[in-house]
């Protein structure tokens, strides 16, 4: 039992309880509407206490009552006539039950939720001898307990059905008032959609005071009404007022994240963001740059994020139990379109981050961009004949230079021993050859570090590219004229004229091939820059699409913006499986530009053995349609050093198809002084060959890779094929076995792709994916043009 001191000055009671607030009787105050004020008990309980009377501990009790005005003054005229007792006595005092907000009961504790308006309003001590009288009295008894009854009843149950035929006639109200605000949330999200997002922002903010005022006319009654909503039962109370005000809430939260989304969108609406990225911040008067507007943004969107979460929570509070049909419908899709939405904001804030980080917001990012060829085609998407270099600052484009990727080249520091097959045509290994790698993330390692060694700044990203992103954005743009070159550059011509220009119509006096590039990029931005906001959005999901397609793909020495990359499948990293695996990769080594005029099928066939052993077979056809094109270098030969990456442990059964060649390297590289590079000489040290068919085979970024020449000349078509054992088998003896293939696209490069799985008759498909994948006669097939990475596979059952 705990120690409750009551101190007596005057008129004025404190009872002090350890961890609580003091509890305060002011016998002079008769006003009702003070009670909440006088007595802030808030969680306490009304228990035995002992009460300190002249400096002696005694035992006492405390009334505490739901009360009406009479009940007070009644109540405070008794404590007044017994506190004039206590005065003169010193007798012992003798504890008598406690009236709770819910009826007589030793030891009650009040609710949790408990807000201090129903506070004990008096207290009040009964001595031994009055006791013991009345305990004598059985009449006296009845009486005081007759008595006790009808104070719960006032107490309890008059303020219940009080509030809730408040609750009904505030329905009406609440739900005009809701109909008000919910038809404001209409006008703006359709002010939304129509890009008004000034407009859409006053809708909100009209819909939130709506909702605001409803709410306020609910904390009008006080928290008296909060806590009876939440605890009274549902025959006293009509639930349209419990639902309509979790839906006011919702609807608060609602208008606010709509605000808060509308207040972003200005942010960006009313000029040109590309004008506003190429323009100095230090030029403007307020010395704004963009990614000062994107963190303003972001914080918008947090607010928005944290007020949706809200929505979510008051809608599942709503049973919409009295309620029409047709708002239950409206609510309830409102909650299924929510998780989407709160999906997206997440992404967005994901993104927001990420972005600040790479406009430069925090310090000068710089951008080394590999503008790749595919119609020379290399491992990661063509041969690197163009380089940029970019620095953003605070989202300004800072500098710019496009320039040929030999000018860096002939600066180049230092001597590294080339990958085998580049020994062919280079002594040493330069920035025009360091996508050797599949993995992006090891070439951009290698031409960042390359481009380093020519006296360059380090970059902070690597950006691959291929020319399909310009074609894609002529498409939305429309042609360019260049008056000095005699040329419009439109989607249909661009790959064409820029190979003119690069190669045959450049000033051989200058010598300066790329500069058709480096006049032409410029012209392009301001084409960008002039496009209107849905042009906008066909040029954003051509970069999506780009980067879904491997024909942009991003590396950064970042580590957060790396794993960002990387979990949106951008970075073109070689992928882990457990199941089969499969990436066919050429190498364009002086093969000129003819892979744009090589059409390529790849074929691959699962066959499952009765003992869960699976034998694979990859057919490739190569077809060359030039011979008689416009250009020369259409119509040479087509030399490629082709590489087929399996899983790691596969045993090469047969290989035929191919070229034989024979390696000499060039030169004595130790004796020369060259460095070696430790991830080619880590792939090569696993080098052996074949014997049979003189098949290269090593490791590689965790595969098994074949590796051959072919050649392919002017009007012919070349078919390889290569079988192959996995190094694992399904075990069949269970009920249950997953197999499936991922095939990964090499970047620049569009095959068409069929694949065939071929299982036991004992087993069948209990699940395939894609789910409309075809089956019949213990087979399964697949086809494809592999525009991207691509998985099929099923999970069988013993029949």
């Amino acid at each position: 039992m705990r120690s409750h001191i009551l101190k007596h000055t005057g008129d004025i009671r404190k009872m002090e309880m350890p961890g609580k607030l003091p509890l305060v009787i002011d016998l002079r105050d008769r006003r009702p509407e003070s009670r909440a004020e006088k007595f802030p008990l808030s969680g306490a309980k009304a228990e035995f206490v002992r009460v300190k009377v002249r400096g002696e501990i005694k035992k006492s009790q405390i009334f505490a009552l739901f009360p009406s005005r009479e009940q007070i003054l009644m109540e405070i005229s008794e404590i007044e006539e017994r506190d004039k007792e206590l005065r003169t006595r010193r007798e012992d005092f003798k504890i008598v039950p406690a009236i709770s907000p819910i009826g007589v009961k030793k030891n009650f504790a009040f609710p949790k939720k408990f807000d201090g308006r129903f506070a004990p309003v008096a207290a009040t001590v009964q001595s031994r001898a009055e006791v013991a009288k009345r305990a004598k009295s059985g009449a006296s008894f009845k009486s005081w307990f007759g008595f006790a009854l009808l104070i719960v009843f006032a107490a309890v149950i008059f303020p219940f059905v009080n509030f809730a035929l408040k609750g009904r006639v505030l329905k009406d109200q609440l739900m005009t008032q809701a109909f008000s605000a919910s038809e404001n949330l209409r006008q703006a999200s359709d002010s939304i959609f129509k890009g008004d997002f000034f407009r859409a922002e006053i809708g909100f903010a009209l819909a939130g005071k709506n909702f605001s005022q409803s709410l306020f006319e609910i904390e009008k009654l006080g928290k008296p009404l909060n806590l009876i909503l939440e605890n009274v039962p549902e025959f006293l109370a009509d639930r349209t007022v419990f639902s309509a005000l979790f839906l006011l809430k919702a609807g608060e939260n609602l208008s606010v994240a709509g605000e808060k989304i509308s207040q972003t969108a200005q942010l960006f609406t009313g000029q040109n963001l590309l004008q506003f990225i190429l323009s100095d911040p230090e030029s403007k008067n307020d010395g704004a740059a963009f990614t000062d507007l994107l963190f303003r943004a972001k914080e918008n969107l947090k607010s928005a994020q944290s007020n949706l979460k809200s929505v979510r929570e008051n809608l599942d509070k709503s049973s919409f139990s009295g309620l029409s049909s047709d708002v239950q419908g409206e609510a309830n899709e409102l909650k299924e379109k929510l998780a989407p939405v709160g999906g997206i904001l997440d992404e967005v804030l994901n993104w927001s981050d990420i972005g600040l980080k790479l406009l430069g917001h925090y310090k000068p990012q710089k951008y080394l961009l590999l503008f790749q060829n595919p119609g020379e085609i290399r491992a990661t998407g063509g041969f690197i004949g163009t380089y940029g270099l970019l620095e953003i600052d605070r989202g300004f484009l800072k500098n710019i230079l496009i320039n040929g990727i030999f000018d860096i080249d002939g600066q180049l520091k230092v001597n590294v021993v080339p990958p085998r097959p580049i020994q062919r045509i280079s002594t040493a290994w330069s920035t025009h050859d360091s996508n050797w790698f599949f993995d992006f993330p090891t070439s951009a390692r290698k031409a960042a570090w390359f481009f380093e060694k020519t006296g360059n700044p380090t970059p902070d990203q690597v950006v691959a590219l291929t020319p399909k992103v310009v074609e894609k954005l002529l498409e939305i743009t429309g042609p360019i004229e260049m008056a000095e070159y005699g040329q419009t550059i439109g989607a249909d011509n661009f790959v064409e004229a820029v190979q003119f220009e690069v190669e045959i119509n450049y000033d051989k006096t200058l010598n300066k091939p790329k500069q058709f590039l480096t006049d032409l990029f410029p012209m392009l931005m301001e084409k960008l820059s002039d496009l209107d906001l849905e042009q906008w959005q066909e040029v954003l999901k051509i970069l999506n699409q780009s980067l879904n397609e491997k024909d942009i793909m991003i590396f950064s020495f970042d580590e957060e913006i790396e794993k960002f990359v990387h979990e949106r499948g951008w970075a073109g990293e070689i992928k882990d499986t457990d199941k089969d695996f499969l990436a066919v990769v050429s190498s364009n080594i002086n093969g000129y530009k003819t892979d744009r005029v090589i059409d390529e099928t790849i074929t691959h066939r699962s066959d499952i053995g009765e003992d869960g052993s699976v034998i694979d077979t990859v057919t490739i056809v190569r077809e060359h349609k030039g011979g008689n094109l416009p250009y020369d270098w259409w119509n040479r030969v087509n030399t490629n050093y082709l590489r087929v990456y399996v899983p790691s442990g596969s045993e090469l059964l047969e290989a035929k198809g191919h070229t034989l060649d024979v390696y000499a390297p060039p030169i004595d590289y130790d004796k020369a002084g060259f460095e070696r590079d430790a991830e080619v000489e880590k792939t090569e040290n696993t080098l052996r060959k074949d014997e049979n068919s003189g098949t290269e085979i090593f490791e590689e970024s965790g595969k098994t890779v074949f590796g051959n020449w072919v050649y392919v000349s002017p009007g012919e078509t070349v078919t390889m094929t290569y079988k192959y054992r996995l190094p694992f088998k399904l075990d069949l003896n269970k009920e249950r076995q997953t197999y499936g293939v991922l095939i990964q696209k090499q970047p620049g490069g569009a095959s068409d792709f069929h694949g065939t799985l071929s299982f036991p008759k004992n087993l069948n498909v209990a699940l395939k994916y894609p789910e409309e994948l075809p089956f019949n006669a213990g087979e399964m097939s697949f086809e494809r043009r592999l525009d991207r990475d691509y998985f099929f596979g099923g999970v069988f059952e013993i029949r």
